[in-house]
């Protein structure tokens, strides 16, 4: 469990210092598909790390014994979710690499 939540914020970590590297090492002057996807990919951003906060709170207070059964039925599609999330700000953040080169 320890291990999957590392992994999650790694990815949300590298997200973030690729849009990071993006906007320092890009032109003066984005243009207006770049801004766009670059406003979208955010807003996925951090949707993704309040969603990843968010299960941590929950397994943890199902550690302590708190009867979450509702939580604990739907982990698996929440888990399924953010791992979708994660790919779809990923085609995002290189699709905007792509927009930026052409």
């Amino acid at each position: 469990m320890l291990t999957q939540h590392s992994v999650f914020g790694t990815i949300a970590g590298l997200e973030v210092t690729a849009l990071a590297i993006f906007v320092s090492l890009g032109k003066p002057h984005l243009n207006l598909a770049e801004k766009i996807l670059f406003t979208i990919i955010s807003g996925v951003l951090f949707l993704e790390v309040a969603m990843i906060l968010w299960m941590i709170n929950q397994e943890r207070r199902v550690a302590w014994g708190d009867s979450m059964q509702c939580f604990q039925e739907n982990e698996t599609f929440l888990r399924t979710f953010l791992i979708i999330i994660m790919v779809i700000n990923w085609a995002l953040i290189l699709s905007l690499l792509v927009v930026h080169v052409w």
